[in-house]
């Protein structure tokens, strides 16, 4: 707890350990991750060690299309973390509470950190490699369930294999269905992935999207991490929001509900009066457009944000958009620091008490259900 507000983190991570994939199904096995580290190559950094799956390095740090993922944990860019290695892993459960207790996170939902990009070019070993971390957390986090709720990551390049996940997911507890804005070649308004949006209607889980490198066209401009986490990472969730709103789910699926994970939160006014600003052009000029108006399906709470702690335009984007959109990130373990959020949001003079109570923990009860609390 901070400052007497429960406090529920909706955006962690793990980074991932050679022990996630010995829970890769037997036809793939001798296909699993292998990592490989490299002692003797200044040009990389700290960023020397790779998933090598087929044949290929999982992540590049330099050069065209450069992007990263500080997993295997034999990078020295994760040894040089001040959380440790068990934590970062969820290999020591109770470093992990200990850490979580520091920060004043009382609950913590849990992403993965090596499919923040493709691993595999071959679906169906995506699709196993999918398989395997979703069972590997599970029962990882099971000791530590009051706490630590894992979403399961769905394997929508087989949108066939992301139903029957979904299913696997709902029965053995994962608080959410975990995408990215392309999977597959495919943007999510695609017409391949109905049957799955119409499973997760009925299932009644929360959709939650997160961001990474998947339009290939849009990496590969830069040549620099830096650009592409300023760029290729947080567009693709703009355009994920608008093929929503487009394509007409939130109408045909009363009960899907949405999530842009770790693309922060001052983007979302621009986007959302864009996009009802051309919702009104075409209907003027009788062309194409949404079924309604998109901004209704923010105002009806289909779609929640999470944002930084220290953006400065925060407050203003909350009152124009409403206070239950909102939710926590701390993005623990990775790089950008942004471990000490609840504490930072507390500090915040510009945010009111209810405002601070909606963040922390209420907003993320409405979005993932009451199976959040401990």
């Amino acid at each position: 707890m901070v400052d007497d507000y429960f406090v529920i983190d909706t955006d962690a991570h793990v980074e991932e350990s050679e022990e996630v994939w010995e829970h890769v199904e037997k036809e793939f096995r001798d296909r699993r991750p292998v990592a490989v580290t490299l002692d003797n190559a200044p040009s990389l950094g700290n960023v020397n060690a790779f998933w090598l799956v087929d044949g290929r390095p999982t992540h590049r740090p330099i050069g065209k299309g450069a992007n990263l993922t500080l997993t295997p944990l034999t990078m020295e860019a994760a040894r040089a973390k001040e959380i440790s290695l068990g934590s970062q892993s969820l290999l020591d459960i109770p470093a992990r509470l200990s850490d979580m207790e520091t920060l004043g996170l009382d609950v913590q939902v849990v992403f993965p950190s090596c499919f923040n990009r493709p691993m595999a070019d071959d679906p169906r070993l995506e699709t196993a490699l999918h398989r395997a971390w979703n069972r590997w957390v599970i029962d990882t986090t099971r000791p530590a369930s009051h706490r630590l709720k894992p979403i399961s990551i769905m394997p929508l390049q087989e949108p066939e294999e992301a139903i029957r996940e979904a299913r696997w997911a709902k029965e053995h507890g994962a608080i959410g269905l975990g995408v990215y804005p392309m999977m597959g070649g495919r943007l999510l308004d695609d017409p391949a992935f109905e049957p799955f949006y119409a499973t997760v209607n009925e299932l009644d889980l929360p959709l939650c999207v997160h961001v990474g490198w998947y339009i290939p066209e849009l990496t590969n401009l830069f040549d620099t991490v830096y650009m592409n986490v300023v760029f290729s990472i947080a567009i693709p969730s703009m355009l994920a929001l608008g093929c929503l709103v487009k394509s007409g789910v939130f109408d045909r699926y009363p009960r899907l509900r949405a999530g842009l994970f770790e693309a922060g939160s001052t983007w979302v006014p621009y986007i959302v009066e864009r996009l009802d600003l051309y919702y009104r052009a075409h209907g003027r000029q009788n062309w194409w457009r949404p079924s309604r108006l998109p901004s209704e399906y923010i105002a009806e709470r289909r779609v929640y944000f999470t944002f930084e702690p220290d953006e400065g335009l925060l407050a203003p984007t909350i009152d124009r958009l409403g206070a239950d959109l909102f939710m926590l990130s701390s993005d623990m373990p990775h790089a950008e620091l942004r471990e000490s959020a609840a504490h930072q949001v507390a500090r915040r003079a510009d945010l009111s008490a209810e405002v601070k109570r909606k963040v922390f923990s209420e907003n993320a009860i409405r979005f993932f259900g009451p199976e959040i609390l401990p």
